[in-house]
Order: structure tokens, then C-alpha cells, then sequence
């Protein structure tokens, strides 16, 4: 059918429409152009994402994330005794890694980058923090993609309890840094992690002020405190089983990211019939044209 000839709008108005279009007919050419190569690298860069294709909770709650040092997926780590051994059941890290880890023989790290050797409980307090980084298996929520040496993935706004964080503060509050954002900030030509040069040291308390920003900003975000009971832990003897505390705690977060994807794809299905109409609005427009001249 040529819609074109059967449509019945006002001739003033088609006509205003049409001189629009021609005016700006260069512009929205170079404008469509520009917005077609934006999708195709966008659609392509979330094709390469792994993270926007999970649909279950037992996806979300049985990933590792994409590294150097994790397993490729979750399983029993009989050999975490000593260090990490709350994620010895059901484990993203191995036994030797993190005894390397522990040895600093991978990442060359150095807790105590001001030439001052950071005290024992700190230091500690960040172990326990690499533990749940590197082994824990609940990590899919809080995931996203990241494009760094060590990895592809990493955590974000995961909900640290705030009783572990104010722990972790109390440990490390007098201790020292130069740097607030410890994933950027540092200066590594060496290959090790140090001051960048200008950059005083100065005592957490200094840097950061208080625990929640502490927590926060030390690892770009990773973690975000909170007083709510849905949040993860990752020190001894705040719950009975670290693991599957944040288990249920993953699950929570799982199902209700979940319930806003279909809800955000059933708008998205109102929204794409509304672009339809649209476009076969404008389709009629120019086969209207087509058929006056």
C-alpha cells in the first residue's frame, strides 16, 4: 500500500515538516552518521561484556571475576588453612596464589611505601581484604568490567558492613600513605608502587578523615559502608559463616537486580513501539513526497 498517497495531514504542516528537513538535511546526515558508528562501537564493546548476559541468580553467585590471579570458577580450596581459609569451601583463588600474594611475589605491592613499615594489625586488616577480593565467589552483583593489567572485571560499590570497616580503620588509621585512590594514584615506572613525586606522607586519619571515606576511596570504590544488614563481611567473627552470609547476601542483590532488568526491558518495549510509529510516520512523509513531486 503507498502510505504515502492514503495518509491525511494538514498540507501546511507536511510542508513546514518537509523544509525543516531539507534545511538540515547536511546536518542531520553528518548527525545520523556519527550516531551509526557510535552504536556500532557501543553494541561491540557490550557484546565483549560477559556481565550484561547474566541472567540467573546462580550465574551471579558462581563467578569469578576475569583475572590474572582467579579461577576461572568457584570451587573447594581444601589448602586455604593459614591465609583465606573462610573461602576454603567454595573458592575463586588458589592456595598458591595467595601464599604469593602473601609473599608478595605477584602485584609487588608494598603496603609500606612511606619508608615506614606499616603496622602489623593493618597490614593484616588488607590481607583479609586481598582474601575477599581474590577468593570470594559472591562477587557477580557487584561486578563490572574494567580494563586493567591485573584484569578485566573488577568489584564496585560492593556494601562493606560497617562494623568490618570501622575495624579496618581503627587498625590502619595512624598509619601511613601519600596517596588517597590506591588503584591510580601511585607512581609505578618500577615496577613497585610508590610516591609519586610532590606527594607527601601523611597518616590515614590525615587523608581520609573518617571510615567510610577510607573504605571507599582506597580502592576506587570497590567498597562502599553501610549500616544495613545486606552487606558482606570479609573479617573473622562478624558472622558465623563469612561465606554463606554473603551468599545470601549476593542472592538478595542478585534477584533484585534481575527484577529491574525485566522491568527496564518492558518499558524498553514501550519505548521501541513509540520509535516504530515514528518512523513509519516519517517513512509515510517521504513517500508522501515522493509521490506529489
Amino acid at each position: 500500500m503507498d502510505f504515502g498517497r492514503h495518509i491525511s495531514l494538514n498540507p501546511h504542516f507536511l510542508q513546514t515538516m518537509l523544509r525543516f528537513v531539507d534545511e538540515r538535511r547536511s546536518a542531520i546526515s553528518v548527525l545520523q552518521m556519527l550516531l551509526f558508528i557510535y552504536s556500532l562501537i557501543n553494541i561491540e564493546a557490550q557484546h565483549n561484556n560477559r556481565l550484561n548476559y547474566i541472567g540467573s541468580v546462580e550465574s551471579y553467585t558462581t563467578l569469578c571475576p576475569l583475572g590474572q590471579n582467579h579461577k576461572s570458577g568457584p570451587s573447594a580450596e581444601p589448602n586455604l588453612t593459614d591465609i583465606c581459609y573462610n573461602w576454603a569451601e567454595r573458592s575463586c583463588c588458589t592456595a598458591d596464589t595467595m601464599q604469593k600474594l602473601y609473599k608478595r611475589i605477584v602485584y609487588s605491592f608494598d603496603h609500606s611505601h612511606c619508608n615506614r613499615t606499616m603496622s602489623e594489625k593493618c597490614e593484616a586488616m588488607f590481607m583479609q581484604d586481598l582474601c575477599f577480593y581474590q577468593c570470594s565467589p559472591n562477587l557477580g552483583p557487584w561486578m563490572i568490567r574494567s580494563e586493567r593489567k591485573i584484569g578485566t572485571e573488577r568489584m564496585y560499590a560492593a556494601p562493606l558492613c560497617m562494623s568490618d570497616c570501622n575495624e579496618w580503620w581503627e587498625a590502619c588509621r595512624y598509619d601511613m600513605t601519600c596517596v588517597e585512590n590506591w588503584s591510580y594514584e601511585f607512581d609505578w615506572s618500577t615496577g613497585r608502587n610508590m610516591c609519586p613525586e610532590g606527594r607527601d606522607c601523611l597518616s590515614f586519619e590525615q587523608v581520609y578523615g573518617n571510615a567510610s571515606r577510607f573504605c571507599h576511596a582506597v580502592w576506587d570504590g570497590a567498597w562502599t559502608a553501610t549500616n544495613s544488614s545486606q552487606c558482606l563481611h570479609f573479617l573473622e567473627g562478624k558472622a558465623h559463616n563469612i561465606l554463606k552470609h554473603n551468599y545470601h547476601v549476593a542472592v538478595a542483590q542478585a534477584n533484585d537486580i534481575l527484577k529491574r532488568l525485566r522491568d527496564a526491558r518492558s518499558h524498553s518495549v514501550s519505548r521501541e513501539g513509540a520509535k516504530l510509529m515514528i518512523s513509519l510516520f516519517c517513512f509515510g512523509l517521504i513517500r508522501f513526497r515522493v509521490s506529489v513531486n
